[in-house]
């Protein structure tokens, strides 16, 4: 064990004593992570909500600039008990973006068939993304930005 201490001892000082020049850069944030819409809901009829409504959102989604990031029926519930058994987590560029998918006619019209016909009930929101770090170098005398919120 003594030896196992001391052997990371010596590597955590070397990596003190590496010259600058060598050490990766530090991660800077992004400008515009975007942001998630999360779908959490109960189907009702799940046939005719999969042919009236689901199987039409692929293209609106692409048009606006969203991409599914999850989907599913089953998950693994670890504390709590939800009031919903779907969930649909989709990326967006932008919150603008999303709230243009969400008040296009097209979508408006998906809306409309899907509370009108009783396919379900649903929560919406939306949430910012964290920004993810990039692989660049700050500027020379600029300190790194970071992405955890207060």
């Amino acid at each position: 064990m003594k030896h196992l201490f001391v052997g990371l001892t010596s590597l955590a000082l070397s990596a003190c004593a590496t010259p600058a020049a060598s050490i990766a850069p530090t991660p800077t944030v992004a400008s515009d992570p975007g942001v998630y819409m999360v779908v959490l809901g109960k189907v009702f009829d799940r046939p005719a909500f999969m042919e009236g409504y689901a199987a039409r959102l692929p293209p609106l989604y692409e048009k606006f600039g969203g991409e599914y990031v999850a989907l599913t029926r089953g998950m693994e519930i670890l504390e709590g008990t939800p009031g919903f058994e779907s969930v649909v987590i989709a990326r967006w560029p932008s919150a603008e973006a999303a709230r243009a998918f969400w008040t296009s006619p097209e979508y408006v019209d998906l809306i409309r068939a899907r509370t009108e016909n009783g396919w379900g009930e649903f929560t919406v929101v939306l949430v910012p993304a964290l920004a993810a770090p990039s692989l660049t170098a700050p500027a020379p005398g600029a300190e790194a930005a970071t992405s955890v919120p207060k």
